[in-house]
């Protein structure tokens, strides 16, 4: 027969696997995201937690809970929050959503977010669950590629024009196409 204080000591050992694989898993997750979240079956936000918040730049963590992801004056980049909407509707999980909504103090900040279904044992949908990660210097170092490129497109179109006329044009088309608004074509 086993005795108590055997049974007593592979609790504790399991306890204190468990306690590390805990560590290693929260480790991980911070490294791979600024902040981590769940939503509920209707999308709104029960939890967060990250570095972002508190004295981060996201601020008061409770501002978020019980809001979904449109309530909160975050915009789509790319897509619509119809298109996402029936992502979610579908239950679908989702990577790299690019958003674009103001911290505490104001800023842009510009987010990636990925998310994956949850679901109860039941097979019942629970929410969502998932991770966010600021992109907001990627987005402002491409922005300033941009600005760089039209710069020199614009330059570039004044010195060839034949006309201030000729040269307006060119440089309508150059921000339009740019901007990739289909106006630009109106000016060839």
């Amino acid at each position: 027969m086993k005795q108590p204080t055997h049974f007593a000591r592979q609790r504790k050992q399991a306890d204190e696997l468990l306690r590390g694989s805990e560590e290693r898993f929260r480790s991980l997750v911070e490294l791979s995201s600024d902040w981590y979240w769940e939503q509920d079956a209707q999308f709104r936000f029960t939890w967060l937690a990250g570095r972002d918040f508190g004295d981060g730049p996201m601020g008061d963590p409770a501002r978020w809970i019980g809001k979904t992801h449109w309530e909160t004056g975050a915009e789509p980049l790319e897509r619509t929050w119809e298109n996402h909407s029936k992502v979610l509707e579908s239950r679908q999980p989702f990577y790299d959503f690019e958003l674009r909504l103001l911290d505490k103090s104001g800023q842009e900040v510009y987010l990636s977010v990925n998310g994956v279904p949850v679901f109860h044992a039941t097979g019942a949908f629970k929410g969502y669950r998932g991770v966010s990660r600021r992109i907001t210097n990627r987005k402002q170092r491409k922005r300033a590629e941009q600005l760089l490129q039209l710069e020199h497109t614009v330059a570039r179109a004044v010195t060839e024009a034949d006309s201030a006329s000729a040269a307006l044009k060119a440089v309508i088309r150059a921000v339009c196409e740019a901007q990739d608004w289909e106006c630009g074509r109106f000016f060839r």
